[in-house]
This record gives structure tokens, sequence and C-alpha cells, in this order.
């Protein structure tokens, strides 16, 4: 799972999202928003087995739709990680590979 905070006129929008897939330099997540590309959103990512998400900034970079991803959503690369997360982030998805 993924918690967004988009920017938006009143302020930011918090969103829960799924994550579809994920590396260590970006996320596609299943949602039904299509935030214009560019947009800067602040995430948390929940990763099975940690003990708390791992927090940081993207960029959307492009948009998934049904008839490319069989879903809608969209992509976001990761812009900052702290320093701690990344470090834990990187060792999980090497255990993944594994």
């Amino acid at each position: 799972l993924a918690r967004l905070e988009v920017p938006s006129e009143l302020g930011t929008t918090r969103v829960l999202c799924q994550t579809v897939n994920v590396s260590s330099s970006g996320m596609l997540v299943r949602i039904d928003e299509a935030y214009p590309v560019g947009t800067e959103i602040g995430f948390e990512l929940t990763v099975p087995g940690e003990p708390g998400p791992i927090r940081g900034q993207a960029e959307v970079v492009r948009h998934a739709t049904q008839r490319r991803e069989r879903l809608t959503g969209v992509a976001l690369r990761f812009r900052s990680i702290r320093v701690e997360d990344q470090d834990r982030l990187v060792q999980h998805l090497s255990q993944l590979a594994v």
C-alpha cells in the first residue's frame, strides 16, 4: 500500500492506493485520479515486514491506462527518499529478487 499526499486547491489531499510494482527508482500505483505529469507528490510506502513506512517525494511521470497496463493509475519517479528509508527499500527489493 502507498499513501499519497497530493497538492490540491484546498491544500493537500491524502489518498490511499495499491502499488502495482516498485523499484529503486519509482513505483506504479493503481488510482482513479490522473494527476498531471510533473505533479510533485509526497508518499509513504508500506513494505511488508518493515517497522515503518518508507517516506519521500515523487513526481508523476506518466499515466497508466486500461489499454496499456490493464489498470488505471500513475507512474511515479522517486525524487527523494530519506537516507535510512532508501537503504531499507533497496534491501527489501534485493530480498525479493532472490
